[in-house]
C-alpha cells in the first residue's frame, strides 16, 4: 500500500479514540503522530510536517476547524480529514471554505472505508512526489546539456582574445629582432596583454557564477541580468552577423528589480536568445535581429524577446513548452529547454511566460 510511504498526524482529545486509531493505523503508515487538542496538533504539524492529518472538530483549547485554518495558511495543499459527531450547515461551510479534503461523520462505522480514503490521498501524494522527482531529473538533465553548450561558448569567447595574444607575441618577436624594444613599448605590451588576459579571466568568472546553484531567493536587477546573459554569447552574435539590442538602452528604467533566483533567470534569458539565434541561422535570415524590451506596465515588469526569424508554426506553438517536445531533433534537441524556462519563470519566480508571433517572428513575453 502506498500509505506506508507517508506520515500521519491524528488529533483527538478522547484518549480511547486515540488508542483505537493508533492500533488500527500505526502499522499502515510510515510514522504515526498523536496530538490531544488543536494547539498541540498545530505545533506537531509545524515540527513533524506530516503528510496527512486526521482531526476531530470539537476539542478543547483549539478546535479542529481553527487548527485546520492555520495549517492551510501555512500549506494550502496539506491533506486534512475532519471527524465530527454532529453535522450542521455552518460547520460544513467552514470546512469547505478552509479547503478540507474529507468530512467524515462520527461514529466511524467502517474503518476499511477510512483506510480506502487514506489510500486515495496517499495515491495523490505519490503522484505529486513522482512529478516533483521528474522535474528534478529534468533540471539535472537540462543543466548537463547547458554545461556542454557553455563549454562550447567559452571556447568561442576565448578564440578572439587568444588570437590577439598570439599577434602580440608575434609583434614582440618582430620588435626584438629589429632591436626596437624600449621601456615604452614593453609598458604598452604588458598593459595590453594584461587587459586581454583579464578579459579572458572575466569570461571564466561569468560562466562559473552562471552555474552556481541558487539556494535562496534574492532581489536582483532584471536589466543587469539580461545584459549579462547577452554578453555571454555576444561573440557568437557577431560571428553570425546578428544584431541583438535591448530596446531603449539610453532611457530605459533600469531600476526594475525582481525577487527570484538570479542564476536560473540568467539561464532562462540565455536559452531564449540562443533559440532565437538558432532560428535566425537555420532560416537563413539576411538581416538577423533580436530585440529585447524591458518596461513597466502598471505594477508589472514586462520583458519581451523577439526575433525576425519568421515565427513559430501555429500547429506546434501550443506544444513548445511540453517536456521533450523539440523542433531540433535532427540537431539532437532535448526538448527540455523551453519546458525548463516555463517552470523556472512560473513556479520558481511567480511570473508568467507566454509566446506569440508578430509579422516578423516569435515574441516571448515574461511578466512579473
Amino acid at each position: 500500500m502506498l500509505l506506508k510511504n507517508f506520515t500521519l498526524l491524528y488529533v483527538e482529545d478522547n484518549h480511547d479514540a486515540q488508542d483505537i486509531m493508533k492500533v488500527f493505523l500505526e502499522d499502515e503508515v510510515k510514522e504515526f503522530y498523536q496530538a490531544y487538542d488543536g494547539k498541540e496538533g498545530l505545533s506537531l504539524c509545524k515540527d513533524k510536517n506530516p503528510d496527512i492529518i486526521i482531526s476531530d472538530i470539537s476539542m478543547p483549547v483549539m478546535d479542529g476547524i481553527e487548527m485546520s485554518k492555520e495549517i492551510k495558511e501555512i500549506n494550502k495543499n496539506q491533506p486534512i480529514l475532519l471527524f465530527s459527531a454532529f453535522q450542521n450547515i455552518e460547520t460544513l461551510t467552514n470546512a469547505i471554505n478552509i479547503g478540507i479534503d474529507k468530512f467524515i461523520p462520527k461514529p466511524i462505522e467502517d474503518m476499511n472505508n477510512l483506510l480506502e480514503m487514506l489510500e486515495s490521498i496517499a495515491r495523490n501524494l505519490q503522484n505529486e512526489k513522482d512529478v516533483e522527482n521528474l522535474k528534478i531529473k529534468l533540471i539535472e538533465q537540462s543543466r548537463l546539456t547547458a554545461k556542454g553548450e557553455m563549454i562550447s561558448m567559452i571556447a568561442h569567447q576565448w578564440r578572439q582574445p587568444l588570437n590577439i595574444l598570439g599577434l602580440k607575441n608575434m609583434s614582440l618577436k618582430l620588435h626584438y629582432d629589429n632591436n626596437k624594444i624600449d621601456n615604452n613599448f614593453m609598458k604598452k605590451h604588458i598593459q595590453s596583454s594584461s587587459e586581454t588576459i583579464e578579459y579572458m579571466s572575466d569570461i571564466i568568472s561569468d560562466f562559473k557564477d552562471f552555474f552556481k546553484p541558487d539556494k535562496e531567493r534574492e532581489i536582483f536587477n532584471i536589466y543587469n541580468a539580461v545584459k549579462k546573459s547577452v554578453n555571454l554569447i555576444s561573440d557568437s552574435f557577431k560571428n553570425h552577423n546578428i544584431i541583438c539590442t535591448i530596446n531603449g538602452e539610453d532611457d530605459i528604467d533600469v531600476d526594475i528589480d525582481v525577487d527570484g533566483y538570479k542564476n536560473e533567470f540568467l539561464q532562462v534569458i540565455l536559452n531564449l536568445i540562443t533559440n532565437a539565434k538558432d532560428a535566425l541561422i537555420e532560416n537563413d535570415i539576411k538581416d538577423k535581429k533580436i530585440i529585447i524590451t524591458l518596461k513597466k506596465e502598471n505594477t508589472n515588469a514586462v520583458l519581451t524577446i523577439k526575433d525576425n526569424a519568421g515565427g513559430i508554426p501555429e500547429n506546434i506553438k501550443d506544444k513548445i513548452f511540453d517536456p521533450y517536445f523539440s523542433t531540433k531533433e535532427k540537431k539532437n534537441g532535448t526538448g527540455i529547454g523551453l519546458y525548463m524556462v516555463k517552470m523556472i519563470i512560473e513556479e520558481h519566480m511567480d511570473g508568467k511566460l507566454s509566446v506569440s508571433n508578430d509579422e516578423e517572428g516569435a515574441v516571448f513575453s515574461i511578466s512579473f
